[in-house]
């Protein structure tokens, strides 16, 4: 089954998409800093960054090679974790990171419990007013999470 978290990464990048870095070639799972950034540019696997600049407002410069990781933020609010490699620092009117992004992007959930896709066969009784049961008829899940299950049918 494919994941439905992950996507191919020139599917998601847009220009002027908010982007938070926040690991640079790092085996702690703490992030020390946020780097606020933004899509500036897109050209095949490369990707132009506004020039992060760091708490004291100098910016961030790196080691061709070093690798990134953060999060893109997109129109809709949906976040996605990605992996890139620092190339160079570059000019799109402004200064810019160039990195390459890996071919994929990973979808976060943020809420408390996290949807899993599942599909299963369920029988469904609707309750009526009076506390009665209807007669059960048979359909399958969509997905559960700790606040239930999702299902779809065609039943009235």
């Amino acid at each position: 089954m494919k994941d439905i978290n992950v996507f191919e990464t020139k599917k998601v990048l847009r220009i002027g998409q908010r982007v938070e870095i926040d690991k640079i070639d790092s085996e702690d799972d703490e992030p020390s800093e946020v780097y606020a950034s933004r899509i500036e540019d897109i050209k095949g696997s490369m990707v132009f960054l506004a020039l992060p600049v760091d708490s004291m407002l100098r910016p961030v410069i790196l080691e061709t090679g070093q690798t990134v990781e953060g999060r893109i933020i997109d129109d809709k609010v949906r976040v996605y974790s990605f992996t890139a490699q620092y190339e160079r620092i570059g000019r799109v009117n402004i200064p810019v990171w160039i990195v390459e992004m890996a071919p994929t992007v990973i979808r976060n959930q943020h809420r408390e419990f996290v949807r899993i896709r599942v599909y299963i066969p369920i029988q469904v009784a609707v309750a009526e007013q009076d506390g009665s049961m209807e007669v059960p008829f048979h359909t399958h899940s969509v997905d559960v999470s700790g606040n239930g299950i999702s299902s779809f049918t065609s039943e009235q």
